[in-house]
């Protein structure tokens, strides 16, 4: 850009700058900028001259719209700002989450189930085992689950592999020293006691003759059946295996009694 400036060139510039020695700094400054002033009155852009005042012609304004002033483009702009407002926040504050999170007392307990197959487990220690049992018992349409504590329900552990069962599943206690009491009480309301224990005169699951009202007796996870509850049971069984370990998980062979007992109910329209 070729600019258009006003002011002192050749001699006058020399003549400007003559001073004697006497003057002092300030009045050879003050020369200097009094003769350096220069206006500019113009510029040249492609061979036209325009105004440099701060402002350019709309139809030179290179960050103007592609397309003539007064088109249907122009009146009508791409995206419009006009009603946008950005706000910004350092808060840490938490924000509320968009759903209440559901704890397990906010269920109702568990509507009770006909008369059928119970499932005493109180000897049973495995937070996962109880959990798999209380999933399969829920499946299976059992009556109830017993546990030695129904609070362990509530653990992290047992609702990972539950599934909530726990919701649909009554879940009763019975602590281990009143297994025995337990037992004889539900005896007068007219349950089969079976105990699920490698014992001499067990009978193979597959061809035990289940009612409808039983009881399904679970041992430890090692020890088995304690011998006191074993002493009242009417009946052991077994599943039958091929292995050589001879050892299944309490929780595996209890839901394979609880399927047959399902099958034996359905076979009898319980």
């Amino acid at each position: 850009m070729r600019q258009k400036v006003t002011g002192v060139v050749g001699e006058d510039f020399e003549s400007a700058f003559s001073f004697s020695d006497d003057d002092d700094e300030l009045d050879a400054a003050k020369a200097s900028s009094h003769v350096l002033q220069k206006k500019v009155t113009g510029s040249e852009v492609g061979g036209d001259t325009v105004d440099t005042s701060g402002t350019l012609p709309k139809e030179k304004n290179p960050f103007g719209p592609p397309f003539k002033p007064g088109s249907a483009l122009d009146a009508t702009p791409l995206v419009d700002f006009s009603g946008l407002t950005l706000e910004f926040s350092n808060s840490t504050e938490k924000e509320t989450p968009m759903y209440t999170p559901v704890t397990p007392d906010a269920f109702p307990p568990p509507k009770a189930r006909p008369p059928g197959l119970i499932v005493l487990a109180s000897l049973v220690e495995k937070i996962p085992n109880l959990a798999g049992l209380a999933r399969t018992c829920e499946v299976m349409g059992a009556e109830a689950l017993v546990v030695a504590d129904s609070q362990i329900t509530k653990h992290k552990d047992f609702t990972a592999v539950s599934v909530t069962a726990e919701r649909w599943l009554p879940v009763r206690t019975c602590p281990i020293g009143g297994m025995v009491a337990y037992l004889k009480r539900l005896r007068k309301e007219g349950y089969h006691l079976v105990g699920l224990e490698q014992t001499r005169g067990a009978v193979s699951v597959e061809v035990h003759e289940f009612r409808k009202k039983t009881v399904l007796v679970l041992g430890r996870e090692r020890e088995g059946v304690d011998a006191k509850v074993l002493q009242m049971l009417d009946q052991c069984v077994v599943i039958p295996q091929r292995g050589m370990i001879r050892s299944l998980n309490v929780h595996v062979s209890a839901s394979i009694a609880v399927q047959r007992y399902a099958a034996a109910a359905a076979r009898g329209g319980w």
